[in-house]
């Protein structure tokens, strides 16, 4: 999610000059070979300093605190899956396509987090920060308003406006959810649940047109 998108004010500070840039850049890139390594909630900020190789100063310049960072990682990776979203609907004209690209979207999702390990940490955290539930919610509440407005453009849905919003806000909602658990099992194991879940929710899909 872009912080620009957000309602409220990022925690963390965004950077206008290149060099500050690069040093934010290595301060994330450090964050993240840390959460590889351990609990994010064991994220010590002068340890974080020392593997980026920044003071510590600087370090809270941009990130006054470890939700602030935490935000930051999230909000990059909501705004990645953002990216998804759109372009997996990106000339959607019919329910058949809007089928296929969820069942891509879902697959999608589990990979962009197979690459993104340390968000699976990250992830852990949003449970217990009133901050980054709220970066979580409306980042879903974004992506679940987009599918609903498709969904009514496609028509074939007889489905009221606020269910088809509630449904596509639950749609959201537990594709994230799927994703990530399918991430803490066994490969294999993972794998069944991804598809399990992307035929279950085809079948629902489909019942909204039907609806």
């Amino acid at each position: 999610m872009r912080a620009s998108e957000s309602s409220a004010a990022p925690l963390w500070h965004e950077p206008t000059q290149e060099r500050s840039r690069r040093r934010v850049e290595r301060i994330l890139e450090a964050a993240r070979e840390l959460l590889c390594e351990g609990d994010a909630g064991q994220l010590k900020m002068r340890e974080l300093a020392a593997r980026a190789g920044v003071p510590v100063g600087s370090l809270y310049q941009f990130f006054p605190d470890r939700e602030a960072l935490l935000a930051c990682l999230l909000s990059r990776h909501l705004e990645g899956l953002d990216g998804l979203v759109q372009q997996r609907f990106e000339g959607v004209t019919s329910r058949e396509e809007f089928i296929e690209a969820a069942d891509g979207l879902l697959e999608g999702m589990y990979r962009a987090l197979a690459r993104e390990p340390a968000i699976a940490q990250v992830s852990i955290e949003v449970q217990r920060s009133p901050a980054l539930r709220a970066l979580d919610l409306e980042s879903t509440r974004r992506n679940a308003r987009a599918l609903a407005r498709l969904l009514r453009s496609l028509g074939g849905t007889q489905v009221p406006r606020a269910r088809l919003e509630t449904s596509c806000f639950l749609i959201c909602d537990l594709w994230g959810n799927a994703a990530t658990r399918a991430l803490g099992l066994p490969k294999r194991e993972g794998e069944r649940l991804i598809r399990e879940y992307a035929a279950m929710t085809r079948a629902y899909m489909f019942s909204l047109f039907d609806g």
